[in-house]
């Protein structure tokens, strides 16, 4: 399922970013802001923001199974997800980026500031959608 992947890997980079700093990884981890952005070329991205119940299952099971310390999970909400690495750390995220290009990207791909900016477009994109998740997770 595309759908799935395209909003695990979401989650995965908003939890990172919103662990305590000195617990946040980068080494390999841009790569998933390569392939958000591939998937987001295509309709399973809106057909992944669009189902809510996909959404929701998703983060619910996360904060089940895979609950990453110091995360709140209520900031999943799409109108408060970001999976954008921020002004301060995005230096780290453009070495791993190049890295990632020699190593794991084959032909063609946007410079990294290309690709923040096309995330940005997806991120403000789920930060509008109308609808939230129907469940408030504990800390």
């Amino acid at each position: 399922l595309p759908e799935r992947t395209f909003l695990e890997k979401i989650f995965l980079l908003h939890e990172e970013l919103h662990r305590p700093e000195e617990k946040r990884k980068v080494e390999r981890y841009s790569r998933h802001l390569y392939d958000i952005y591939k998937i987001s070329q295509t309709k399973f991205a809106d057909s992944a923001i669009n189902n809510n119940a996909l959404y929701q299952t998703i983060v619910e099971h996360r904060f089940l199974f895979l609950k990453m310390g110091g995360v709140d999970y209520n900031l999943l909400q799409p109108q408060r997800v970001n999976f954008i690495p921020p002004g301060e750390v995005l230096s780290k995220w453009e070495s791993d980026y190049k890295t990632m290009q020699e190593q794991m990207i084959h032909g063609d791909s946007p410079s990294i500031e290309e690709l923040i900016g096309i995330l940005k477009e997806m991120n403000n994109k789920i930060n509008g959608l109308g609808w939230k998740m129907d469940v408030i997770f504990k800390k």
